[in-house]
């Protein structure tokens, strides 16, 4: 699934906004409850005033559990915006770097079948060692791209969340909306619990959607412990004390690589004149 980054800003925006009109429309309907228990007993029976009330309270109740439960959620409204950055830094620049450089090793004379101009004992020792730099370049680029895997399935996870919860505050500000209407209308004031009922069941069925996405994303996290595995295996980068670049450019190739004067009388390697 692609990532409509702009889209996504908007819900943002929507929820924000829905989450405050959801806060201050639940004390304006317990005020309204409140009062329907002064509706005059001959307009409305007064059993059917206290069912009423009954079931609006049992309503509002939910609605802020439900609207704690959405707090919660938004406070990493943010990070699928992360996620989809730090996916595509991953899988862009950092992996080209890695794969650049195994590009440029595996293009190297001294790679192919050797190089006319660079003869001796540093030479064979270089060709000798550089699969083993390629192999850590690509250990590096495969890194690279599990990272930004990730992140991308933890960015596309988030978005799809919190599209559910938006749809989660337009259903609960249509029903608060609903009620309040009801409730404000005397012929409409027992039609008030069936549509808080159909409110809270539609609103309860994208909450166990939005809990599945939740599991989802949990399951998501097996991937970040398979990363850490992969990160911490230094089988390309052998040596103490977690692994160093595989010897030939390095500083422990000294004594194979490092002598290459012409002057000393015993020189490892050497360019011959042109």
């Amino acid at each position: 699934m692609s990532v409509d980054m702009g889209a996504y800003q908007e819900t943002c925006s929507k929820i924000r906004g829905g989450v405050g009109t959801i806060e201050g429309a639940i004390p304006t309907l317990q005020q309204g409850a409140a009062s329907l228990a002064n509706i005059s007993p001959f307009l409305i029976p007064p059993p059917i005033v206290n069912w009423v009330i009954s079931a609006i309270n049992t309503f509002l109740d939910w609605v802020i559990d439900v609207l704690k439960f959405v707090l919660d959620l938004i406070e990493g409204i943010l990070a699928p915006f992360f996620f989809y950055g730090w996916a595509g830094n991953w899988r862009g620049f950092l992996k080209k770097g890695a794969t650049d450089a195994q590009a440029i090793m595996n293009g190297l004379p001294i790679a192919k079948s050797g190089d006319p101009l660079w003869k001796g004992p540093g030479a064979d020792a270089y060709k000798a060692k550089l699969p083993a730099q390629v192999a850590a370049a690509q250990a590096l680029a495969d890194v690279c791209d599990s990272a930004g895997s990730v992140c991308m399935d933890l960015a596309t996870a988030g978005v799809l969340l919190y599209f559910a919860v938006a749809s989660l505050i337009l259903t609960l500000t249509g029903g608060l909306a609903a009620v309040a209407a009801e409730i404000c209308s005397v012929l409409g004031i027992p039609a008030a619990p069936p549509t808080a009922i159909a409110a809270a069941a539609a609103g309860a069925a994208i909450l166990a959607g939005i809990k599945g996405l939740l599991d989802y994303i949990t399951t998501l996290t097996k991937g970040v412990s398979n990363l850490s595995a992969k990160v911490t295996n230094n089988a390309s980068f052998p040596g103490p004390p977690i692994g160093n670049w595989p010897i030939a450019v390095t500083a422990g190739s000294h004594g194979t690589m490092d002598d290459g004067t012409v002057t000393d009388g015993d020189a490892d390697w050497s360019v011959p004149k042109r």
